[in-house]
């Protein structure tokens, strides 16, 4: 069997008509005039919000731009609000969006009419990894556990913090073909981002939430109300998800 492997690499966007204004041969380097509105296409608690915050708040300790960054949430369609809302004001360099592969996901399912080559990639950030999670009282124990679940009954839920057709959908999909089942078997529940998703979990609302490794990391640990059943990488991974086994520990060929 060969092994699907894809990345969740986060990066930051801009118009192209924005970038042709900061890179104009005639221009000057271009510094920002105010504040920049750096958008996180999610609601709080998730990853790109996570990542949007961090940078953000960075970058102001750091002094390392002239103006203020302001972290803005735009939560909806896998992220095609968000960017839309970018598109729009398309002349404006002082707008910033953090996307990962929905750019291209969202786009190729017909959900937005913008697509990736309406932005320029300014920066490669970091790479993510897909993990699953139940609550911390869950029956489940392992993705075995799980996936028998999912397979008797087909009512049961997983719930991811991007659009059907966008990462966190894929990945589970993903998943479950390496499991035996059909992808479009699992009953996925989109939320608006990864923190509604885990809110729900907790709630008892779904039975499991496939989501990003570095959104989740913050809500795992002693006395945590949610526990990982599997992280997608290749090997475990370090700090506060070391004792997390990996899908292909388990025996589940795939990694994302």
């Amino acid at each position: 069997m060969t092994t699907l492997s894809l990345k969740r690499i986060a990066v930051l966007a801009l118009p192209m008509a924005a970038l042709a204004m900061t890179t104009s041969a005639q221009a000057q380097e271009w510094t920002p005039s105010k504040s920049i509105e750096f958008i996180a296409p999610a609601n709080p608690g998730g990853g790109w919000d996570t990542l949007v915050r961090t940078m953000s708040r960075v970058i102001q300790q750091e002094s390392l731009a002239d103006e203020s960054f302001a972290a803005i949430n735009v939560p909806g369609g896998g992220g095609a609000v968000a960017w839309a809302q970018v598109a729009r004001d398309s002349g404006n360099p002082h707008k910033l969006f953090a996307t990962s592969p929905p750019m291209i996901l969202v786009p190729l399912a017909g959900a937005s009419r913008y697509d990736h080559t309406d932005f320029t990639p300014i920066a490669r950030i970091n790479t993510d990894y897909s993990i699953i999670l139940v609550a911390a009282d869950s029956e489940y124990q392992t993705l075995d556990d799980l996936f028998e679940a999912l397979k008797a009954n087909p009512g049961l839920s997983v719930g991811g913090g991007s659009a059907p057709g966008s990462m966190d959908h894929i990945s589970m999909a993903g998943l479950a073909s390496a499991a035996g089942m059909e992808p479009s078997a699992v009953n996925y529940i989109p939320f608006s981002g990864g923190g509604d998703a885990m809110t729900n979990l907790m709630g008892g609302h779904i039975e499991a939430v496939i989501g990003g490794a570095g959104e989740a990391v913050g809500q795992l640990g002693e006395g945590s109300q949610l526990r990982a059943l599997g992280v997608s990488s290749e090997e475990r991974l370090g700090g506060g998800l070391a004792e997390v086994p990996t899908y292909q520990e388990q025996g589940y060929d795939y990694t994302f």
